[in-house]
């Protein structure tokens, strides 16, 4: 007998579905790859009628899965630097998540601009401070 949390609640009436997560989970699959063609339809026509919740959905997944963040983590955060770059301190339009690259370490949100600064340095603080030095050292 499976704990009660085992199981996802009905929707039709019923307290919980008579499959436990894993079976339901497994009995959908088998069902999406045995109608391809209906799944395919009904996951159009639900992305054509839900376009806010697909693109939260993505945003909270690439958020978990890339940066290990939660909302409510990224949220704090654009809070905490108060909507200003992390790097430059300008009021940010879209912000993008600056990471230690390879890892799920999240440094700050900084513009387009100075993330793709850093990109093209490739992350290299010496080189970024080799352009500090031939900006501070030209005679024009």
């Amino acid at each position: 007998m499976y704990p009660i949390d085992n199981f996802y609640l009905d929707k039709q009436g019923f307290p919980f579905r008579h499959l436990c997560k894993k079976c339901e989970c497994e009995r959908q699959n088998a069902w999406r790859h045995k109608n391809k063609d209906k799944a395919k339809a009904i996951r159009d026509k639900y992305k054509k009628n839900n376009p806010e919740k697909v693109l939260a959905s993505a945003r909270k997944g690439k958020l978990r899965y890339i940066y290990d963040l939660s909302e409510e983590d990224y949220d704090h955060l654009f809070l905490a630097q108060r909507g200003l770059c992390a790097l430059c301190s300008l009021p940010m339009g879209t912000p993008f998540i600056d990471h230690v690259a390879g890892t799920k370490i999240v440094r700050g949100l900084i513009h387009q601009n100075c993330n793709s600064m850093i990109g093209f340095a490739n992350h290299d603080p010496r080189l970024l401070e080799l352009g500090i030095m031939y900006l501070e050292n030209r005679d024009y």
